[in-house]
């Protein structure tokens, strides 16, 4: 399942989402900071960044994984056709020989 959750989240959409998340989450009072000139160490707001990804990306995944699941289950099996009768078979045999010889 691990597999699964790094090749969800290494997908392109889902670091687009991460950004949008990280670029959405901005604080007002760093804002405030830079504006007025003052040095910001922004680790936290990485860390904020990472931890954000890493539970938006697990919550699609298993919402995702879910779905395609009960997807799954909805879809009914196609059943083969059923074999043919003894006498469609000696029919058949007829029919192609009456073609070989004609």
């Amino acid at each position: 399942m691990l597999k699964e959750f790094k090749e969800f989240a290494a997908k392109g959409d889902m670091l687009d989402m991460a950004v949008g998340i990280v670029i959405g989450s901005a604080y007002a009072t760093l804002a405030a900071a830079k504006e007025a000139g003052a040095v910001t160490m922004n680790r936290g707001i990485l860390i904020n960044g990472l931890i954000s990804f890493i539970i938006a990306a697990l919550t699609l995944f298993f919402v995702i994984k879910g779905f395609n699941k009960m997807k799954a289950e909805e879809e009914p099996a196609t059943e083969a056709p059923p074999e043919p009768s003894a006498e469609e078979n000696l029919l058949t045999e007829s029919r192609d020989l009456l073609k070989t010889k004609a």
